[in-house]
């Protein structure tokens, strides 16, 4: 007696990952083979690159922003200083006066 219908395994069969793991552990039972190593590929280095761009930048950044925060510390005082001077004086500054002291523009 036959039995014609047949049993589908295909859920059993190992998928790519699994068979890359059996076939490098045989590979370093083999003698005289160690574990294949991949070399690095262009992406493995363009990251290791980038790090090193992340942090260069990271750090031009807090330098930029040093620079930034020492000039605008020197141009508050700088106001201050006008400010207290119209006050002392009894100056009613012009409109120019306050868009060059607080705003940068030019006369």
């Amino acid at each position: 007696m036959t039995d014609d219908r047949r049993i589908d395994l295909s859920a059993a069969a190992p998928t790519s990952d699994e068979a890359d793991r059996v076939i490098s552990a045989v590979m370093t039972r083999l003698p005289g083979r160690s574990a294949m190593v991949r070399p690095p590929t262009a992406v493995d280095l363009l990251a290791a690159r980038s790090m090193r761009w992340v942090t260069a930048a990271a750090i031009m950044l807090a330098i930029a922003s040093l620079m930034v925060s020492r000039k605008d510390a020197a141009s508050e005082r700088q106001a201050v200083d006008l400010i207290a001077q119209w006050a002392a004086g009894a100056q009613v500054p012009t409109n120019a006066d306050l868009l060059a002291t607080f705003q940068g523009y030019q006369r």
